[in-house]
């Protein structure tokens, strides 16, 4: 094996530490014996330390790609970081894990049993706030805004993974702590499987010991030293700079939208509001609403692909290679969705009944009182009449 700072770089302290405790059978009771990262690179280390150090590493280039992708350079799906901004990221990133290691669902594991934590969870809270603000104030000022943009980024791609799971969580508990609790790497597995079932959901209470995870104690300490965070996102923190800031839309030349392509359409999933992508009533029709949303919810970029087949000739032009707004990506999918399922049919074999001569505007489709004319009539088709759309039939 490569020698560990081969592995990880200039990153090796936080690395290290990260495996380290990761590897512990048990965690520090009190913060202030916590192993400092530069006395960590002085202890040789083990070879399950050493095995985590290349798993880490594995989730680490994971989570820099897909940061660089959205944030960087939306046209390389590999970072493009320069070295001092992978640096950054790294190291902010080791310290977010280490945090969730540390005072995530592992620390209560292995000192508290469920039912003590629900009768001492306001003592508990408390303590983990405590103990993250003192974990917190070793680091700068700079680092400390690093550390909490990157949180930003992963609540970014855990609701990514909430909403291309098709479902909304439960807005009752504090999901944004619940995520940073679970750590970057189950967020990292949320969003590749397209779920949240990686969460620890034993924990999920009223006021669990995820509450403002990282972000009261951070708050704490920003208020304390008068930083003033910057509102120009990643750059000045993370990044230096970021590839194509001022690109517009190819279609409508509209500036600081979402730009997608044929490298980006799995984007699309969470981007695009579902209100605005339907055919008029079409989600309301009980006879297609449901496949139409099935196939809304799975692999987006071979949905795009097959609905550039069918597109009409008002799209014609529109090349896979185009960076698109989600203004004309909504108007594309409203055009041209339907006209996919209608050859997804076709194709299929199945029965379609003559075309209803109000189309997708029609009323007479909706819910259970139009599922009758929804079976009878096909409303995968454009509308004939302009008047009130109310089928007489």
């Amino acid at each position: 094996m490569s020698s560990p700072y081969d592995l990880v770089g200039p990153v090796l302290p936080q690395a290290l530490r990260l495996a380290r405790y990761q590897a512990s059978v048990t965690l520090p009771q009190n913060i202030d014996d916590l192993q400092g990262e530069n006395d960590t690179i002085n202890q040789t280390p083990s070879r399950e330390e050493e095995r985590l150090l290349v798993s880490n590493a594995s989730v680490m280039t994971a989570l820099e790609n897909l940061f660089s992708w959205s944030t960087k350079d939306r046209t390389c799906r590999t970072s493009t970081l320069s070295h001092i901004e992978s640096v950054r990221f790294q190291r902010a990133m080791y310290r977010l894990w280490l945090m969730s290691v540390l005072f995530g669902p592992r620390r209560f594991m292995l000192t508290r049993s469920y039912d003590e934590l629900i009768q001492n969870r306001e003592l508990e809270l408390e303590k983990s706030w405590e103990d993250q603000k003192t974990f917190l104030e070793q680091f700068p000022s700079q680092e400390l805004l690093q550390i909490r943009k990157l949180a930003w980024f992963l609540l970014l791609t855990a609701t990514w993974a909430v909403i291309a799971e098709g479902r909304e969580p439960n807005y009752a508990y504090e999901w944004d702590g619940m995520y940073l609790f679970a750590g970057p790497h189950i967020i990292l597995r949320c969003y590749e499987d397209a779920t949240m079932s990686h969460l620890p959901m034993d924990y999920l209470d009223d006021d669990g010991p995820y509450t403002k995870f990282l972000e009261h104690p951070i708050t704490q300490i920003f208020r304390e030293r008068q930083v003033t965070e910057p509102f120009n996102g990643y750059v000045g923190v993370i990044l230096d700079d970021i590839h194509g800031l001022h690109d517009r839309c190819t279609i409508s030349g509209f500036l600081n939208q979402l730009y997608t392509n044929l490298t980006h359409w799995d984007v699309l999933k969470t981007k695009l509001d579902r209100g605005y992508i339907y055919a008029r009533n079409l989600l309301c029709n009980l006879v297609e609403g449901k496949p139409l949303s099935q196939a809304l919810g799975g692999d987006w970029s071979k949905l795009v692909n097959e609905m550039f087949a069918c597109r009409s000739d008002e799209y014609a032009k529109w090349s896979k290679g185009d960076w698109v707004c989600s203004h004309c990506w909504s108007s594309f999918f409203r055009d041209t969705l339907w006209r996919w399922r209608l050859a997804q049919k076709q194709k299929a074999g199945e029965h379609i009944g003559e075309n209803c001569r109000c189309g997708y505007n029609c009323e007479g489709q909706r819910f259970k009182v139009g599922l009758a004319h929804a079976k009878q009539f096909n409303h995968l088709c454009e509308p004939i009449e302009k008047a009130t759309p109310v089928c007489a039939f």
